[in-house]
């Protein structure tokens, strides 16, 4: 299910947006 992917997806950037602000390369691992 896409809806599903897409929250999970969110919640990775999010949480690698909250532990790594200034890291780019998390935001790639969370899109695999």
């Amino acid at each position: 299910r896409y809806d599903v992917w897409l929250t999970s997806q969110r919640k990775c950037i999010m949480q690698w947006n909250n532990w790594h602000l200034a890291n780019e390369w998390p935001m790639r691992m969370c899109q695999q």
